[in-house]
C-alpha cells in the first residue's frame, strides 16, 4: 500500500533493513538530540536509506573487557553482540534509559 500511494503521488521509496535500528538509535542518538526511542530509529532508519554507513556501537559501559574481543567482528555482529547483553542485563526500557543517563 505504502509503495502504490508513493508512486501515485511522485514520492520515492528506499528499503532499507530496519535490524537493530532501535538500539542503534538509543545509543547513539537518543541522548544526543533528546529524541524518543522512536524518533532515535527513524534516525538510524533514515541515515541507511541515505547510503551513510552503520555506526559503530560505543561499548564501554555496556561490554566493559569485551572491546578487544569485538573489534574483529563485523559491526552488525558487533550490534547483535550488544542488544543480547542490554536485553539480558536490562530488561525493561526504563532501566536502558537509567544507563544512558550514566555515559558520559
Amino acid at each position: 500500500m505504502l509503495k502504490s500511494r508513493a508512486t501515485k503521488y511522485g514520492v520515492e521509496v528506499i528499503e532499507v533493513n530496519a535490524a537493530y535500528t532501535s538500539i542503534i538509535g538509543q545509543l547513539n542518538f537518543m541522548k544526543r538530540y533528546g529524541l524518543s526511542s522512536h524518533g532515535s530509529a527513524a534516525c538510524v532508519i533514515a541515515r541507511r536509506g541515505l547510503g551513510l554507513t552503520i555506526e559503530k556501537p560505543k561499548y564501554d559501559s555496556i561490554l566493559g573487557n569485551y572491546t578487544d574481543t569485538m573489534n574483529h567482528r563485523p559491526l552488525k555482529s558487533r550490534w547483535s553482540s550488544i542488544s543480547y547483553r542490554l536485553k539480558k542485563n536490562y530488561r525493561y526500557f526504563n532501566e536502558r534509559i537509567e544507563l544512558l543517563k550514566l555515559e558520559v
